[in-house]
């Protein structure tokens, strides 16, 4: 078993995921609780205690951006991002990583959520420009050394996964207690369609320079 496969199979499973808990799944120490959290991509999904951006002026977004490109807050400013159905969308989602990097304390959280890779709405989406694996988030915390030397899979050591979390479908046997983990984790690593959703927590590896 290589090691991506062994970070693979290590990964929690879940059935629901409130927006009531997302920031629960982005713990912060305390020096940094009055920084704000940002929702990227918001649309008409307005979170309460966030700054809401969107590419578009929708009612209740306070910020309008392309995540694409610079976003409009300083180094190290903001304590939790999260972006719901977003990057399987962007032209360029490494420019968006690079600038969560930017803009996210070192103590902060990226919280990412996306179709699941092994569903079929993840390609059937004519909206969706990629479908994406898991070993992308690994690959984000790798540098060019570590990846046969393929150095466009990692410019620097940016992001280290933390949590992930399978959502299984609405209503799917795999939400009753009395499915063995066992049998939850092979049908989720070899079965399409098993869950809907991926729900990733990423901390960032960046010293704040002074």
């Amino acid at each position: 078993m290589n090691i991506i496969d062994q970070w693979v199979n290590d990964i929690p499973v879940m059935s629901v995921v409130s927006d009531k808990n997302i920031s629960l799944i982005c713990p912060h120490t305390a020096d940094i609780a009055a920084l704000p959290m940002l929702n990227i991509g918001c649309g008409t999904h307005i979170m309460e205690g966030w700054v809401n951006s969107d590419v578009r002026s929708n009612p209740g977004v306070d910020c309008v951006f392309d995540s694409q490109y610079r976003w409009p807050f300083a180094d190290h400013s903001v304590k939790s991002i999260y972006a719901s159905h977003v990057i399987e969308h962007l032209d360029n989602p490494e420019a968006f990583f690079d600038e969560a990097l930017r803009c996210l304390h070192p103590q902060g959280a990226l919280l990412i959520r996306i179709p699941h890779p092994m569903h079929t709405h993840s390609m059937g989406d004519l909206d969706h420009k990629r479908t994406i694996p898991l070993e992308t988030f690994f690959w984000l915390g790798m540098k060019g050394d570590e990846t046969h030397n393929l150095k466009h899979l990692g410019k620097q050591r940016r992001f280290i996964p933390k949590v992930i979390l399978h959502v299984y479908n609405d209503g799917s046997i795999f939400n009753h207690w009395f499915v063995p983990k066992a049998v939850k984790r092979w049908c989720v690593n070899h079965l399409w369609n098993t869950c809907m959703e991926l729900i990733v927590w990423l901390k960032p590896q960046v010293q704040v320079q002074s």
